[in-house]
């Protein structure tokens, strides 16, 4: 980790301790990280076009910390609604999130996208 990323020592350090003592949460973020890439491909495959990466990591963030089926019907909710809006590319609608919203993401699910 020292050799690879810019954390200190003692934040290696902490890190380590923290996913040896609790694994669960290692895979539990590996599990939500490979099923979010999964939904993405599908959704992309459906959509052609019409995908945009910015409005689908926007259905993930405006929901909050929600349980994976409920971010599946979200997403498949989203892919439906994105194949009948007319023509191809992003969508002209301003929606912003809030920090609120992005703290509990960050606080409740830690999801790495890569």
């Amino acid at each position: 980790m020292l050799n690879y990323t810019a954390s200190s020592r003692e934040s290696a350090t902490t890190e380590i301790d923290r996913y040896i003592t609790w694994p669960g949460q290692a895979c539990a973020y590996k599990i939500g990280e490979m099923k979010i890439k999964d939904m993405r491909v599908k959704a992309q495959n459906e959509l052609g076009s019409k995908f945009d990466i910015r409005d689908f990591h926007l259905v993930i963030l405006e929901n909050g910390a929600v349980p994976m089926s409920v971010l599946e019907t979200l997403i498949n909710e989203w892919v439906d609604k994105k194949k009948n809006e007319p023509g191809p590319g992003p969508s002209s609608s301003s929606t912003t999130i809030t920090l609120s919203s992005c703290l509990s993401i960050v606080i409740g699910v830690t999801i790495i996208f890569k």
